[in-house]
């Protein structure tokens, strides 16, 4: 289930760095 777990939360960092500005990498990605 941890694999499924860092295989949604990856892209969703990702995506949530692309659309917000890289002042605040440790957002909540959920």
């Amino acid at each position: 289930m941890e694999k499924i777990d860092v295989i949604i939360a990856f892209p969703v960092a990702v995506g949530a760095l692309h659309r917000n500005p890289p002042d605040m990498p440790s957002l909540p990605a959920t």
